[in-house]
């Protein structure tokens, strides 16, 4: 186990693109086209079910208005697919790694010129989280 997390470690920091295909929710990882799971580093939406867990800070936007944005940030939603997920088709997104899970990659990213979890920040549509990989440090938002 901390062979694993010395390898995610040594990774940090590293760039890649994602071309995004497929979106959940806010919080779920954003599937790629090459098969990667990408979840925004740093921040929180409120889950589409509405309720945040006790203690924790919430947005005031609902998860389904955070996810529609995302959408739209990704290049717009083509369909919403059978198992609920929303099929997006938009320019890759370029990221650089926080850490690397069995489950996905998290990473702080940028669709063109915006940082996505500023943007979603910024506009409201989630929060910082530091224990999600670090607070985001935005001074702008294009």
């Amino acid at each position: 186990m901390s062979l694993l997390l010395f390898l995610a470690a040594a990774a940090a920091g590293q760039s890649f693109s994602c071309t995004p295909t497929q979106i959940v929710d806010a919080n779920a990882p954003i599937l790629c086209a090459d098969g990667q799971k990408v979840r925004l580093a740093g921040i929180a939406a409120r889950p589409i079910e509405g309720a945040c867990a006790a203690g924790e800070a919430c947005p005031e936007k609902s998860g389904e208005a955070a996810r529609d944005r995302l959408a739209l940030a990704l290049g717009g939603a083509t369909a919403t697919l059978p198992n609920g997920r929303i099929a997006v088709a938009g320019a890759p997104m370029q990221c650089t790694l926080v850490a690397k899970s069995s489950a996905y990659t998290l990473a702080a990213c940028s669709a063109g010129k915006t940082d996505l979890g500023c943007m979603m920040v910024y506009e409201g549509y989630a929060v910082s989280r530091a224990d999600l990989g670090g607070a985001r440090r935005c001074s702008a938002v294009l």
